[in-house]
């Protein structure tokens, strides 16, 4: 929230078109006025929806700090409804910051991916030593009885 946005939708005539926001936390984004960007093409090929631009507008986020035209970027993208831009579904963040004054390509951070399997190992670990561990506790107790290994007994090592 509080970020400067820009967003390339289809209006309710199935038009392309550009519009300037400014987002709020967790709200839908309030339409600003365009100002001044120039430039503008847009297109729908194949189902997919390309727009690019050039703004001149200064950017307007409550976080940043001085002059700097270092930035992260976030591409989202996600329906809209009777012209109302709804919550994204996917997003694309740049990995580092870029200098929006000149136009560089931009890489995602992969460590997302990497992050998710690492989660869902992680809990498919647990869910399976968890249970198994108990079961050990609970049936395989009276086994080995007596003997030790390190001062504990067998069946708790």
């Amino acid at each position: 929230g509080n970020d400067d946005i820009y967003i390339c939708g289809i209006d309710s005539t199935g038009l392309v078109e550009v519009q300037h926001a400014f987002s709020t936390g967790r709200t839908a984004p309030q339409v600003q006025p365009l100002g001044n960007v120039s430039d503008v093409k847009a297109m729908v090929q194949n189902g997919v929806l390309s727009c690019s631009f050039t703004s001149n507008n200064p950017i307007s986020t409550q976080r940043s700090s001085g002059f700097s035209s270092m930035f992260y970027l976030l591409f989202a993208y996600g329906a809209r409804s009777n012209g109302i831009t709804q919550m994204h579904t996917d997003t694309f963040i740049s990995s580092q910051r870029i200098n929006i004054s000149a136009p560089d390509v931009v890489q995602t951070d992969e460590k997302v991916h990497i992050i998710q399997a690492h989660g869902a190992l992680m809990l498919i670990a647990w869910m399976t030593t968890g249970p198994l561990g108990m079961m050990v506790a609970r049936f395989q107790k009276g086994m080995a009885n007596g003997v030790k290994l390190f001062g504990k007994d067998l069946w708790f090592v």
